[in-house]
């Protein structure tokens, strides 16, 4: 409970903000795209020129910048509170990689709510100029936009298993990533898994084979980020 109130109101204060400001872009360039023949672009198009995947991805490094400093020495002293209960170092990375996930998950799903009330806007505005849009639409768009792919992937379990790999290594790597730096070292995993959410989170709509290596990729690298923290913990023990 230290590390989720330490971040949740922060990390909601921005997945809210992004929202919103998705919204407002999408739905101004909604309205710069009739035209004086009430002519409506389709809405992929309106998704891009309201730069929503821009958005979504400044919206995750502010997250980034967030999430990984909750347990330092700072602000709510949680690792200083964590000593004090005696909580083991290893119960420590474990409670706050559960943290980490969840505070990644309520953005993942600010971003999908803030998409779908885009989609309601948009058939609200193309009511109002009696322009009728078939839901089909929707369909298409989540389907042939990668961004927009990757928060709804629909049938495509490839892209599911990916969102979820890639959320479970940036959560635990940044529960790392504190930890060492309670103790003045560095680790560059974090930096990596956010790399890896910023370019491969669009998701590829015409070929599942990318998502497969990206997900045995992300595995393998969590895998590797595991026994080298292990590893050092360990070695610790010993001296």
């Amino acid at each position: 409970m230290l590390y989720v109130r330490s971040s949740l109101y922060k990390v909601l204060g921005v997945a809210a903000l992004t929202g919103l400001l998705q919204v407002l872009f999408f739905y101004l360039a909604l309205k710069n795209s009739i035209t004086s023949s009430e002519l409506i672009e389709a809405p992929v198009k309106i998704f891009k020129a309201g730069k929503t995947a821009l958005m979504g991805g400044l919206g995750l490094v502010a997250i980034s910048l967030i999430i990984p400093f909750t347990g330092m020495d700072m602000g709510a002293k949680p690792s200083y509170r964590l000593q004090r209960l005696r909580v083991t170092p290893l119960a420590g990375v474990i409670w706050q990689s559960v943290s980490n996930c969840l505070m990644l998950f309520i953005y993942y799903a600010s971003q999908l709510a803030a998409v779908l009330i885009c989609c309601r806007v948009y058939q609200r505005v193309t009511a109002i100029y009696e322009l009728g849009v078939n839901s089909q639409v929707f369909f298409i768009t989540f389907w042939t936009d990668s961004y927009l792919h990757g928060l709804l992937p629909l049938d495509d379990r490839a892209v599911c298993y990916k969102n979820a790999a890639m959320l479970l290594y940036a959560g635990i790597s940044a529960a790392i990533l504190t930890r060492r730096q309670q103790r003045g070292k560095s680790s560059f995993g974090f930096a990596l898994a956010v790399s890896l959410l910023l370019l491969n989170f669009p998701a590829s709509v015409d070929d599942n084979m990318v998502e497969i290596v990206t997900v045995v990729g992300v595995v393998a690298l969590l895998v590797t980020s595991l026994a080298i923290y292990w590893s050092r913990e360990e070695r610790k023990k010993e001296l």
